[in-house]
């Protein structure tokens, strides 16, 4: 009788082994898709934009029209920054979460070259412990109005032009795992 349960854990343990190679030869997954994480959402998380004073430092919060008011010519020409705070909230993963700058980065990431967007520069990578302390984050309004041209992080990005232009749907965009990133999947828009 003992030999028999012995056979039996062994074949059940064969037919698990060999469903698993099963599935990584074919790309699927046996892990049941209510277990696997779930790409964050941007109700995870909370941005808040602030202007700055004179010498860069946050002053007032801006409330949703003044955020599409701010892109002016007189506030990018005089390069007055625009601060933000990102804070997670809630969400349990370890991929990797791209925040960006600019506008329509969805459709400039999944179409380069072929859209009538830049792609968007990119202010920061980080995992999502990163973001569950207040990350604080300054950037040009020139990047609401523009993409980049080349590299895209913005320490070493050209902008795609200059003042000149009105955002569409501009704002801090946010994307997670390389593969999403790459083909325009952003969980966070503007």
């Amino acid at each position: 009788m003992q030999r028999t349960q012995v056979a039996a854990h062994h074949a059940a343990r064969g037919s698990v082994q060999g469903a698993i190679l099963l599935g990584a030869l074919l790309g699927t997954s046996l892990i049941p898709a209510a277990a696997q994480a779930a790409p964050p959402t941007a109700q995870d998380f909370q941005v808040t934009y602030y202007v700055t004073d004179e010498h860069g430092d946050r002053a007032n919060r801006m409330s949703a029209e003044l955020m599409e008011g701010f892109v002016n010519i007189a506030r990018c020409e005089c390069q007055q920054d625009i601060y933000a705070t990102i804070l997670l909230t809630t969400y349990d993963s370890a991929d990797q979460i791209r925040v960006m700058v600019g506008q329509q980065c969805a459709m400039a990431q999944a179409l380069p070259g072929i859209s009538n967007y830049y792609p968007c520069a990119q202010l920061m990578v980080g995992l999502p412990q990163d973001f569950t302390k207040q990350i604080s984050l300054s950037f040009e309004p020139k990047w609401l109005a523009w993409g980049s041209t080349g590299d895209q992080t913005i320490e070493s990005a050209t902008p795609a032009g200059g003042c000149d232009t009105q955002a569409t749907e501009a704002g801090i965009w946010m994307c997670s795992g390389a593969t999403d990133c790459t083909m325009g999947n952003f969980f966070m828009s503007g």
